[in-house]
């Protein structure tokens, strides 16, 4: 399979995409139903175990070439062919597996990655496939995906807008506490990172019952971006609801903790492998901060955060997100106002 697609390439091959691989595979003998068995159920290899395949015997594919040099008969004996569907990173996945499921294979060979596949191609022709992207549904096209994250990078444009025009509105009649960058990953879905930009402000007016917390009451708006989250890319996210400030003793001068929830949208409903349900979601969160300099304009904090849509939808896994965070808080002279 060839493409000049970095993008393209890098969803199929990625492991963290977890597609699944095809393989067509040549082993010797016949596997018995113990080893096919092993095969299904994940085998123990020397970095570890395999991933649970999909494993069923074939007759010897028509459509593929002749192998040049043939499989020595004499060496391997009579051979039979299997059809594999992996969710491996490691190489030669078909020749790990075999041997693990104890059935050394003669000639392992990829036939379809994803929605990609062979087509029936014969040999040394070129079967150009674009009209799916892997992972897709059967019949997305790729035209299809890219109007459709073209419309994701409007609404994010129109959400930024937006989000400034908040901004300024809120700006008009309240004041910017702080400005606030984070960054940090989704708890147990691998190597999934990302970014937020947060602004808060101190209310001009809001209802008595939302000071019943606590009397420091601010309001946050934030946009978030998670690198490659999902199936077609970046994730995004935009919130905003109220959190409630407070400064315990036992912390010292300079430490603070805060607590909020905000209703939440989500650009996609899948996460990695994980379906949210819905694109709409309640958060709640929690910051452990502490100012820094004389003045205490700038802080750091450790920030929690659980999302989810609360039952209305289903499945209903959340997200749990850890995040590091650092903040400034602009043209204040007050040491004891809220740091940001």
């Amino acid at each position: 399979m060839l493409t000049a697609d970095g993008g393209l390439a890098h969803r199929i091959t990625h492991p963290r995409r977890k597609l699944a691989k095809t393989y067509w595979v040549q082993v010797e003998g016949v596997p018995g139903d113990a080893a096919l068995a092993a095969l299904r159920d994940g085998v123990a290899l020397d970095d570890g175990r395999t991933r649970p395949a999909t494993v069923r015997r074939i007759e010897a594919p028509a459509s593929l070439w002749a192998r040049e040099p043939p499989v020595a008969l004499h060496r391997h004996g009579a051979t039979s062919w299997l059809q594999l569907v992996l969710r491996e990173g490691r190489q030669p996945p078909g020749t790990a597996h075999d041997r693990g499921g104890g059935s050394p294979d003669a000639a392992p060979g990829a036939h379809r990655r994803g929605a990609l596949g062979a087509g029936g191609a014969a040999a040394g022709r070129v079967a150009p496939r674009r009209g799916y992207r892997p992972g897709s549904r059967a019949g997305v096209s790729v035209r299809a995906g890219a109007e459709r994250r073209a419309r994701r990078r409007r609404l994010l444009r129109a959400g930024v807008a937006g989000l400034a025009l908040a901004a300024c509105g809120a700006a008009a009649a309240a004041d910017l506490d702080s400005v606030r960058l984070r960054h940090g990953s989704v708890v147990g879905l691998g190597d999934i990172d990302g970014g937020a930009l947060a602004l808060t402000f101190t209310p001009a007016a809001a209802p008595r019952w939302l000071y019943l917390p606590g009397d420091d009451l601010h309001a946050e708006v934030a946009l978030s971006a998670w690198h490659d989250a999902g199936p077609d890319g970046d994730v995004h996210s935009a919130h905003a609801g109220p959190i409630w400030h407070y400064e315990p003793g036992f912390l010292g001068p300079r430490g603070f903790v805060e607590w909020g929830t905000s209703l939440a949208w989500v650009s996609d409903e899948r996460v990695e492998r994980r379906d949210l349900g819905t694109r709409w979601h309640f958060t709640t969160h929690a910051t452990l901060g502490f100012r820094l300099g004389g003045r205490g304009r700038w802080h750091v904090a450790y920030r929690i955060r659980h999302s989810s849509n609360a039952g209305l939808a289903r499945p209903n896994p959340g997200l749990d997100i850890t995040m590091l965070e650092i903040g400034y808080t602009p043209g204040r002279e007050r040491a004891d106002s809220m740091p940001r």
